[in-house]
């Protein structure tokens, strides 16, 4: 599997993971991303997470717990869609962009479906996600403000909500690409049919995930574990929503 833009898009690949273009193309991937992972990880001993770690440590466990729940989308590809991206937008608000990335690459790594290839599969799905969880976030702290993500008034409402969409739908076209890409080289599916045929699933889940966060977060910018339990029924509900979607395109079974 493969994860595309959080509410997270992904594909089992049924050819070859280790030609030699699917192996160059993953471990380019997996260089960067596993500089970034490094990078936040240090950031985030050197920093640490501020008053509140239990909040961060309880949105990391409910990302690992939940990494399973994904629904197989009716695409031409075998696309599956993960629902972590509350977790990750609301990290980035508590704690910053280095707390988040590693939110990411925990999705990335417990949304992969044990298989053939796995090993590759995770490389890339846990690299691949901190690349365009680090990269969106880092455009939607710039357009807040260069000073740091502090909370919702750190600059006007209407800023603030303008950048968290533009945050959700970067993430989601940064992962797209990446994904695309792989998907190309084991798959030999064009890569505008990747495109085509997860954005409104994906898209969808991203701004719905990101404006869960942000409600969640605007109610008590200081609640911390309250607001990690808080966010908790969203994935799950959004997940049997589309599973039932998923279900009326493609048939009765449709694994979750």
């Amino acid at each position: 599997m493969k994860d595309i833009g959080g509410s997270t898009v992904g594909t089992e690949a049924r050819s070859d993971m280790h030609s030699l273009r699917a192996k160059l193309y993953i471990g380019a991937v997996a260089v960067g991303g596993g500089a970034v992972l490094l990078l936040s990880l240090r950031e985030l001993v050197q920093a640490g997470i501020g008053p509140r770690p239990f909040a961060w440590v309880a949105i990391a466990a409910m990302t690992i717990l939940l990494g399973r729940l994904t629904v197989k989308l009716p695409l031409v590809t075998s696309c599956r869609l993960s629902f972590s991206d509350a977790f990750i937008v609301l990290s980035l608000l508590l704690f910053g962009i280095g707390p988040a990335t590693l939110i990411g690459g925990l999705e990335g790594l417990f949304a992969t479906p044990r298989g053939r290839g796995t090993g590759a599969k995770k490389l890339f799905n846990t690299t691949g996600i901190a690349i365009a969880v680090n990269l969106s976030a880092r455009l939607f702290e710039r357009m807040v403000h260069q000073g740091g993500i502090v909370g919702p008034f750190a600059s006007s409402p209407p800023r603030f909500l303008m950048a968290i969409i533009i945050m959700a739908v970067a993430k989601y076209f940064i992962n797209t690409a990446l994904v695309a890409g792989v998907i190309a080289a084991t798959e030999g599916v064009p890569i505008a049919s990747v495109w085509q045929g997860s954005y409104v699933w994906a898209v969808t889940g991203c701004l719905s995930g990101a404006g869960a966060a942000l409600l969640i977060f605007g109610v008590n910018p200081e609640a911390g574990l309250l607001s990690a339990l808080a966010i908790l029924p969203f994935p799950v509900t959004l997940c049997l929503a589309y599973r039932a979607l998923a279900q009326r395109q493609s048939g009765p079974k449709i694994p979750i």
